[in-house]
């Protein structure tokens, strides 16, 4: 008679534990940058309050804010540290992460800024101080955007930043 055969071969164990570290391999270092991206996103998003008060400061004067508090932006970071910065010679928005915060340990040092420069929106894409009391057409975060200083790679940037 014929005993029945009861669990697992070695082999069908081997070649499970292989399919489940093939997995891994894959999904670790993808939910690594999904994290990251999701700190940018963060980023954007503490940057944006800022953003609308430059604009409305931009439409009303004619000039840019000399200082973040006179365009009304708070100096005060979130729980990752992050706190948006107005550059009063061309109006542009900045945000960048603490070197010792976890998003500037994973973006490294000198790579953590995010900036959205103001644009008249004619040319899309391109960076044009808007004429006075224009409103501003749009506003450009990308890198290498004749003048945008975001220093974060293009694979983290959310889509709407992207070129």
């Amino acid at each position: 008679m014929k005993a029945v055969q009861k669990g697992f071969t070695l082999i069908e164990l081997m070649i499970v534990v292989a399919i489940i570290a093939i997995l891994a391999a894959i999904a670790i270092p993808a939910y690594q940058d999904f994290m990251v991206r999701s700190a940018v996103s963060e980023m954007l998003v503490s940057a944006s309050a800022c953003k609308n008060n430059v604009a409305e400061y931009w439409q009303d004067k004619a000039a840019w804010p000399p200082t973040p508090a006179d365009a009304g932006c708070s100096n005060v970071g979130t729980a990752k540290t992050l706190a948006p910065s107005v550059s009063a010679a061309n109006g542009e928005v900045t945000v960048s992460a603490s070197p010792t915060s976890s998003l500037g340990l994973k973006l490294g040092a000198g790579t953590d800024t995010l900036a959205l420069a103001p644009s008249d929106g004619v040319a899309p894409g391109t960076l044009a101080t808007p004429a006075p009391n224009q409103p501003i057409g749009e506003w450009i975060c990308h890198p290498g955007a004749g003048g945008s200083s975001t220093t974060i790679a293009v694979k983290y940037l959310p889509s709407t930043c992207r070129p």
